[in-house]
């Protein structure tokens, strides 16, 4: 039996801003929290409601793409993508369904190919950065990039916050399963990371944090992925943290 989807959970924000001349304006924002559920065995994942990536409008990496016929429909690339937690690893299951698997990269080039990417503001303050200019990843953000390049199934680590800079480059973290079935044409990516691979975040009930996750598509040999399909924009193209949806740990 497939789990109900999760509910957003809308939570209003008062902000109240004063001018140069002592002129005050308030106003509420509403914010949508993504629920992340916790998990007692690890095959439970696949019970979740996906995030499902598969309209060309919301989350083709531009609609240009679907309309000059490069991407074909949900048989060229589409995604779901499921989020569960324990006490010992955040867990990431996405599966892929693509027509023609092609990666003939490895390490900090890993995303040029067939490949998923997926990032963490740990912190949540990427939008209150930006209002003081400060844009980019910061501190206590991380990058991954994760595939099945020329030397086989890989995570790779493109950004690191200061607690963990050691890990920029690693290719060795955490559990990492990826695999292809050439007669559904899907590829599966299973990734758990230690919660001290993704200090400062850690797993406790009530935990805010950004999270976004794309997947890359290149059909052609040598060629960098031309496009990608992405829960919101904000990593390839430009990183820009505050563009990321807000999920809490359940």
């Amino acid at each position: 039996m497939t789990a109900p989807p999760p509910q957003e959970k809308f939570n209003p924000l008062n902000f109240t801003i004063v001018s140069q001349s002592d002129r005050s304006y308030n106003f509420q924002q509403n914010f949508t929290l993504l629920p992340i559920p916790r998990i007692q065995q690890l095959e439970d994942i696949r019970k979740l409601e996906p995030i499902v990536l598969n309209s060309p409008e919301k989350h083709l990496s531009s609609i240009d793409f679907a309309v000059k016929g490069l991407w074909d429909g949900i048989d060229d690339l589409s995604a779901d993508i499921r989020l569960a937690w324990d006490n010992a690893y955040f867990h990431l299951l996405v599966q892929v369904r693509d027509d023609i698997m092609n990666n003939t990269a490895r390490g900090y080039v890993l995303w040029s190919g067939d490949s998923i990417q997926f990032a963490f503001n740990t912190r949540n303050n990427a939008a209150a950065n930006l209002l003081r200019g400060i844009s980019g990843l910061d501190a206590d953000d991380y990058l991954f990039t994760a595939g099945i390049g020329n030397q086989g199934p890989e995570l790779f680590c493109h950004f690191a916050a200061r607690d963990n800079l050691a890990e920029m480059g690693d290719r060795s973290l955490g559990k990492t399963n990826i695999s292809r079935d050439e007669k559904t044409k899907t590829t599966e990516y299973f990734i758990s990371l230690p919660w001290a691979k993704l200090a400062p975040l850690s797993p406790e009930k009530g935990q805010v944090f950004r999270f976004n996750c794309l997947i890359m598509d290149s059909d052609v040999k040598g060629q960098s992925s031309p496009y990608w399909m992405q829960i919101t924009p904000g990593i390839a193209g430009a990183l820009e943290p505050a563009r990321y949806l807000d999920f809490v740990l359940e």
